[in-house]
């Protein structure tokens, strides 16, 4: 007799995406395949790779569900992975990090007992702990901006486990957003709810010499990052009247440092009359010492400060 009842979708569904990193991904497939939590469903998306990609991960076939879809960017890849998502929970992984073995389990322990709907945990950095400056182990920031702009800490897609449901609610990743689409959905979930956070490191995220990250990148790609910084923050800004005045007063201090070096950048293109614009911008937000006087410098002399940054 063939049975009619339906398999139990599982508890998590996680979404690793990829694109050209056939030296990483097997790594990463494999951390997820040996978590000590073991109701999952991993979907890997392919982001058009051209390498040997598909070819690794055929003997994970029956592990695994691979999507491959043409280059849309990262934003459109973890979107494509949550619409075919069936878990209850989303965890998300790049294709060149890696879990540690207990990072789900001890995730879904801390959601289930605080009951709450996300979950973040400090990250290896090459060796190098997210958040020194935490000594607990286990906290539910019920005011997550608290969290977010603590001086030396920084939030991980690659470390966070989301309810579903939120995430559906909140809205999915920016696809307009070249870079920082990250950033932007932590903003927009930092309105919605309280944030579950683990001191522990659960990841490890590799950002070797030779990965090409933005230490390496060219003006042009900076600027977009800048661009999209000025555009998350100041949507935070336009929503964050209820918050208190440390929290406004430090979004505030974010956007006019992000104004004046896209002042700066803008001096360097020639585009005098935009820059002296993002001064005037960056001087109404203030905050910090830096901002003020390259802001001031660019408002009064940017040509001056265009040929000084083409000549460093």
């Amino acid at each position: 007799m063939i049975s009619t009842q339906k398999q139990r979708p599982p508890e998590v569904s996680v979404i690793i995406t990829t694109y050209n990193r056939c030296q990483y991904i097997i790594s990463a497939v494999e951390s997820v395949l040996n978590q000590s939590w073991h109701d999952f469903e991993l979907i890997v998306v392919d982001d058009g790779s051209s390498d040997k990609t598909s070819e690794l991960l055929l003997p994970y076939a029956a592990k695994i569900e691979y999507i491959y879809q043409k280059n849309a960017g990262v934003s459109s890849a973890r979107n494509t992975g949550i619409k075919k998502a069936s878990g209850k929970w989303i965890a998300f992984l790049d294709s060149d990090d890696i879990w540690y073995k207990d990072k789900l389990k001890k995730q879904m322990d801390m959601v289930t007992k605080k009951n709450i709907d996300i979950c973040f945990s400090a990250v290896d950095l090459n060796q190098r702990t997210s958040s020194p400056v935490l000594k607990y182990t286990n906290a539910v920031f019920d005011e997550p901006f608290n969290l977010i702009l603590k001086k030396d800490l920084v939030l991980y897609v690659q470390a966070m486990l989301i309810k579903k449901e939120l995430l559906d609610r909140v809205g999915l990743f920016n696809e307009k957003l070249q870079v920082a689409e990250d950033t932007d959905l932590i903003y927009r979930l930092a309105f919605e709810t309280p944030f579950g956070y683990i001191s522990e490191p659960l990841v490890y995220i590799n950002r070797q010499n030779q990965r090409k990250g933005l230490i390496e990148i060219l003006p042009q790609v900076r600027k977009k990052m800048c661009a999209a910084h000025i555009e998350i923050v100041a949507a935070a800004c336009l929503r964050c009247s209820d918050k208190s005045r440390w929290i406004i007063k430090k979004l505030r201090t974010m956007l006019g440092h992000f104004l004046s070096i896209m002042a700066a950048l803008s001096c360097t293109d020639k585009d005098y009359s935009k820059a002296r614009a993002l001064a005037r911008e960056a001087l109404r937000y203030g905050g910090r010492w830096r901002t003020y006087r390259r802001s001031t410098a660019v408002y009064l002399f940017p040509k001056l400060v265009g040929k000084i940054r083409l000549h460093r």
